[in-house]
Parts: C-alpha cells; sequence; structure tokens
C-alpha cells in the first residue's frame, strides 16, 4: 500500500507498507520503504523477493523481509535492527497475527 498526499509524503517521496494477506486478515510485513516497489520472480522461503527503487532488494527470511544492501556498520546499528525484528516477530505470535 502507499499513501500519496503533499501532506503524508516527506522529501524522500512517499513510503510504502506490504501486507501479507492470510485467513487471519492483513499483517504487515515490511514497513515504510520508499520508491517504487515491484515483486521479482524470484522467491525465498515461499514469498516473492520485492525490488524497491530499482536497487534494493529485500528477501524473506525467518518470518521477515530482510534488506540485502550493505547497512553502514554503525556501533549497536545492526543489533538494534535485529531486536527490532525479534520484537516484530514476538509480538505477531502474541497477538496471532
Amino acid at each position: 500500500m502507499q499513501v500519496q498526499a503533499a501532506s503524508l509524503c516527506g522529501s524522500a517521496g512517499c513510503s510504502t507498507d506490504v501486507y501479507l494477506k492470510d485467513a487471519k486478515g492483513w499483517t504487515k510485513i515490511l514497513d515504510a520503504v520508499s520508491g517504487p516497489i515491484s515483486l521479482l520472480p524470484t522467491k525465498h522461503e515461499g514469498l516473492r523477493d520485492i525490488l524497491v527503487d530499482t536497487s534494493d532488494r529485500w528477501v524473506w527470511k525467518n518470518g521477515a523481509y530482510q534488506d540485502t544492501l550493505a547497512a553502514t556498520d554503525l556501533p549497536g546499528f545492526k543489533t538494534s535492527i535485529k531486536k527490532h525484528q525479534a520484537e516484530m516477530r514476538q509480538e505477531r505470535l502474541y497477538t496471532g497475527q
């Protein structure tokens, strides 16, 4: 889902959230990426890879989409991201989504 409204989009453009529909409803599986997105024919763990802005490939791994671009190695940065992803997976298990 991409929201496009002047009051909601910033200097980087409009953000896109990706949802997965299952028998229980809709679950957000990718949050606030910017740029045009495309579904690729390749799959990981049953879900199609996503291409954001022609060069940023996301793959499904361990219950979440993972960015394949190398992140800047700031102290604690990758650890913080991994902690957030684990919390989001736990929340989905807890809420049954």
